[in-house]
Protein backbone atom coordinates (compact mmCIF):
# COMPACT_ATOMS: atom_id res chain seq x y z
CA UNK A 1 0.00 0.00 0.00
CA UNK A 2 1.60 3.53 -0.59
CA UNK A 3 0.13 5.16 2.17
CA UNK A 4 3.33 4.81 4.19
CA UNK A 5 5.59 6.17 1.70
CA UNK A 6 3.32 9.18 0.42
CA UNK A 7 2.34 10.54 4.51
CA UNK A 8 6.22 10.11 5.14
CA UNK A 9 7.06 12.12 2.08
CA UNK A 10 3.86 15.00 2.06
CA UNK A 11 2.06 15.48 5.51
CA UNK A 12 2.34 18.20 6.64
CA UNK A 13 3.75 17.47 10.22
CA UNK A 14 5.58 14.48 8.90
CA UNK A 15 9.32 14.57 10.64
CA UNK A 16 10.29 13.24 6.87
CA UNK A 17 8.70 15.73 4.86
CA UNK A 18 11.93 17.40 3.91
CA UNK A 19 10.64 19.85 1.63
CA UNK A 20 8.32 21.38 3.74
CA UNK A 21 5.06 20.81 1.67
CA UNK A 22 2.13 21.99 3.75
CA UNK A 23 -1.45 21.67 2.62
CA UNK A 24 -4.32 20.60 4.90
CA UNK A 25 -6.64 18.97 1.66
CA UNK A 26 -3.86 16.78 0.98
CA UNK A 27 -3.51 15.76 4.52
CA UNK A 28 -7.05 15.32 4.54
CA UNK A 29 -6.60 12.92 1.22
CA UNK A 30 -3.75 11.13 3.18
CA UNK A 31 -6.04 10.47 5.86
CA UNK A 32 -8.78 8.67 3.92
CA UNK A 33 -6.22 6.75 1.59
CA UNK A 34 -4.99 5.71 5.33
CA UNK A 35 -8.34 3.85 6.58
CA UNK A 36 -9.32 3.58 3.16
CA UNK A 37 -11.06 -0.28 3.44
CA UNK A 38 -10.05 -1.64 -0.10
CA UNK A 39 -7.92 -1.16 -3.49
CA UNK A 40 -11.19 0.78 -4.86
CA UNK A 41 -10.73 3.15 -2.27
CA UNK A 42 -7.31 3.36 -2.59
CA UNK A 43 -7.10 4.01 -6.03
CA UNK A 44 -9.70 6.71 -5.34
CA UNK A 45 -7.64 8.45 -2.41
CA UNK A 46 -4.79 8.00 -4.98
CA UNK A 47 -6.55 9.88 -7.39
CA UNK A 48 -7.79 12.83 -5.46
CA UNK A 49 -4.24 13.05 -4.27
CA UNK A 50 -2.83 13.40 -8.15
CA UNK A 51 -5.44 16.01 -8.88
CA UNK A 52 -3.88 18.28 -5.63
CA UNK A 53 -0.69 17.49 -6.71
CA UNK A 54 -1.36 18.68 -10.21
CA UNK A 55 -2.73 21.84 -8.42
CA UNK A 56 -0.10 22.53 -5.56
CA UNK A 57 2.98 20.85 -7.53
CA UNK A 58 4.74 20.35 -3.92
CA UNK A 59 7.98 18.73 -6.23
CA UNK A 60 9.54 19.26 -9.34
CA UNK A 61 10.88 15.78 -11.27
CA UNK A 62 14.24 16.79 -12.65
CA UNK A 63 14.97 13.13 -13.89
CA UNK A 64 16.37 9.77 -12.90
CA UNK A 65 19.46 9.71 -11.08
CA UNK A 66 21.82 6.85 -12.15
CA UNK A 67 22.07 4.31 -8.58
CA UNK A 68 24.42 1.60 -8.38
CA UNK A 69 24.92 -1.47 -6.17
CA UNK A 70 27.64 -3.55 -5.19
CA UNK A 71 28.46 -5.85 -2.46
CA UNK A 72 30.79 -8.75 -2.21
CA UNK A 73 29.34 -11.81 -4.34
CA UNK A 74 29.98 -13.89 -0.89
CA UNK A 75 26.87 -12.04 0.75
CA UNK A 76 23.86 -13.59 -0.27
CA UNK A 77 20.18 -13.17 -0.02
CA UNK A 78 20.26 -8.93 0.28
CA UNK A 79 16.99 -7.50 -0.58
CA UNK A 80 16.54 -4.19 -2.69
CA UNK A 81 13.26 -2.82 -1.55
CA UNK A 82 11.39 -0.33 -3.92
CA UNK A 83 12.32 2.85 -2.05
CA UNK A 84 16.11 1.72 -2.42
CA UNK A 85 16.66 0.38 0.98
CA UNK A 86 18.72 -2.84 1.38
CA UNK A 87 17.27 -5.51 3.55
CA UNK A 88 19.54 -7.62 5.76
CA UNK A 89 17.13 -9.56 7.83
CA UNK A 90 18.06 -12.47 5.72
CA UNK A 91 21.76 -12.06 4.81
CA UNK A 92 24.35 -14.43 5.11
CA UNK A 93 27.80 -15.02 4.15
CA UNK A 94 28.66 -17.98 1.81
CA UNK A 95 32.18 -18.55 2.21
Amino acid sequence: MPYLPLFKAFDSESSNNMGGFADGQVDAILAELGAAPDAEAQRAAIDKLQKRFNETAPLVNFGARPNMLAWNPAVQDIKYSYSGIMLFDDAWLNR
